[in-house]
């Protein structure tokens, strides 16, 4: 039966997912989709909104976004609060500076008020202390193998995915068109990841990728995105972090149960599941080996980076770029300068350059969100069709239907796929 109605209001759907542990069912995903008021046609297409590090989509500016873009564009947009989204925490010496400076100190079991010149002691040692914020942070973090962290585009990925191909089956079963020749990914800082990793997993579903001074791990990168996955976010200081190393200097961010679950895809058991090199070659997005010639045909791809992004600067968005243009993708990566800055859309030149977020993209993407894909292709987000991708230990398999999952066939030696 038609719904002509379909997502006018936003739905919010909870979605099982695969766990860390790869068992299915294991985790649970919330799912936010808005689409036009005056309801879905033929030219509606498809946004999908990645937040970066401590971005929540149930937020109300994601939840305004999310109503004016559909509106503005003629869009599904979907916002997904994958895996690490609940769990951030502020670091120790980040908590403890903003509280002096309100002249507060403050800890579990400490009631206590102090001055900037002499604060409270805290009532347990520093290294124990986080300031979660909220309960769901506070409860991953007590666990002994947190279901909830940041795992930088591995099941935030499928995450992602699951999302998109749950807004699809209510489409498909309201009986309504849509143009899937327009379905873009929209990412900001971190969320790049997830965006690049989609793109890996699902390369024909997407006709454009749309960034804002997002952090993506490439063949650039990789020995650094290493030493983060390990100890995000901060204390990895023996390390060259080339286009990290702004987590190095300003790590005002950490995530809570980074000790405890350092990776995305956890091993449990060391002997047969992945180790932390086969966790950084699959999230390589510029890895060869995972890519065909004309992979990646047809997609369109636009990015603003700050020009003095310590984080991730355009050097290193042009290397991944390149390697997506190499195989069939069009597109270009455009620094923004001290020459764009007017304190009203743009603060600055560095990683965090944006103070309004819907103008900036409206200024400087509006066009790029109206065009369809120019040689249409088949959307790949289709059953009973395997993606193996080769390891240093083994080989990783992906399955995007009828949901996605993921597992790791470990071998010794390198070797053809299964």
């Amino acid at each position: 039966m038609i719904n002509p109605k379909l997502f006018i209001d936003e739905e919010a759907a909870d979605l099982k997912c695969q766990g860390a542990n790869f068992v299915y069912d294991a985790r649970t995903i919330r799912v936010f989709v808005k689409g036009p008021d005056t309801g879905i046609n033929k030219d509606t297409g498809i946004f999908v909104l990645l937040h970066g590090v401590g971005g929540r989509q149930n937020d109300i500016s994601w939840k305004v976004l999310r109503k004016n873009l559909a509106n503005r564009y003629n869009a599904l947009v979907i916002g997904v609060n994958f895996i690490g989204t609940e769990c951030m925490a502020r670091d120790t010496d980040y908590v403890l500076k903003q509280f002096h400076f309100l002249g507060q100190a403050i800890g579990p079991s400490c009631k206590g008020m102090g001055t900037a010149e002499k604060p409270h002691r805290l009532a347990m040692p520093s290294p124990q202390f986080y300031f979660f914020e909220n309960r769901v942070a506070a409860e991953q973090a007590s666990l002994l193998f947190p279901q909830e962290f940041w795992d930088w585009g591995g099941f935030q990925a499928l995450d992602v995915l699951q999302g998109l191909q749950w807004t699809m089956s209510r489409v498909v079963e309201a009986g309504l068109p849509l143009d899937r020749q327009r379905c873009i990914l929209i990412s900001r800082s971190a969320g790049a990841q997830a965006a690049a990793m989609c793109l890996k997993l699902a390369p024909a579903t997407f006709s454009g990728y749309l960034d804002f001074g997002g952090a993506v791990c490439g063949a650039h990168n990789t020995e650094s995105f290493a030493a983060i996955m390990l100890d995000p976010f901060s204390h990895a200081l023996g390390v060259d972090n080339r286009f990290f190393s702004g987590l190095i200097k300003e790590h005002h961010l950490q995530l809570g149960v980074s000790r405890r679950s350092p990776v995305g895809f956890r091993s449990f058991d060391v002997g047969i599941l992945p180790s932390l090199v086969d966790e950084v070659v699959i999230r390589n997005t510029s890895e060869p080996a995972h890519a065909t010639p004309e992979k990646f045909k047809g997609l369109r791809m636009f990015c603003l980076q700050g020009c003095d992004d310590a984080i991730f600067p355009p050097q290193g968005k042009e290397a991944l770029f390149d390697f997506f243009r190499q195989r069939g993708a069009t597109g270009k990566v455009r620094a923004i300068t001290q020459a764009d800055v007017d304190d009203k859309l743009i603060l600055g030149t560095e990683h965090i350059f944006i103070k309004d977020f819907e103008a900036v993209v409206h200024a400087f993407a509006g066009d790029f969100l109206r065009i369809r894909r120019e040689a249409p292709r088949e959307p790949d987000l289709l059953p009973d069709q395997p993606l193996v991708f080769p390891s240093i230990n083994g080989f990783w398999r992906f399955q995007l239907s009828p949901k996605p999952t993921v597992d790791f066939i470990r071998q010794h030696t390198t070797g053809q796929a299964p």
